[in-house]
């Protein structure tokens, strides 16, 4: 068995018939070209946005199960003499949660990002709305698309030399 030592993934894609990697292909293509949309519509959105001062209202951090945990940050800023109140929420794991509560002392000073055009809408770090999962999908859709091209190449050259050689 030639294809023992490779990776799992590729022995399906040297093993697979044109149609379904075709397929794979495809499905990656359109994941892909979708994620990239949202990525580039993330960074126009993040390009419309501006920054002023603020202050941490409120902080807290609480266990909700054995290992999730979930940071509330109530903040306040002012833009043109309106001031604004925000919450910013984010759950996980006990580390990273601290290290956010640590970052967002109550009363503390802080930097806040608001859209020009909105500036009711804000936020505290710059990647939060594009998030990790959207990171997750898009590596997805890369893997799916290499996965798909690789096998509809193996298979288009074995349909080739089946053809040649008369085997089926």
């Amino acid at each position: 068995m030639a294809n023992a030592n490779l990776p799992i993934g590729f022995s399906w894609v040297l093993r697979s018939s044109s149609s379904s990697a075709v397929f794979v292909f495809i499905g990656g293509l359109m994941i892909l070209g979708k994620s990239v949309y949202d990525f580039l519509a993330y960074k126009r959105q993040f390009a419309g946005r501006l920054q002023v001062s603020g202050k941490v209202v409120a902080s807290t951090i609480d266990k909700t199960s054995d290992e999730f945990w979930m940071v509330a940050v109530e903040y306040e800023y002012a833009v043109d003499g309106v001031t604004y109140t925000h919450d910013a929420e984010q759950g996980g794991r006990e580390g990273p949660c601290r290290r956010l509560f640590e970052r967002y002392p109550q009363d503390s000073v802080i930097t806040v990002f608001y859209y020009r055009n909105s500036p009711q809408r804000s936020l505290l770090e710059h990647d939060v709305e594009f998030g990790n999962s959207n990171y997750q999908v898009l590596g997805t859709s890369v893997a799916f698309t290499v996965f798909g091209s690789i096998g509809a190449v193996t298979a288009l050259v074995r349909l080739r030399r089946n053809r040649r050689t008369g085997a089926t």
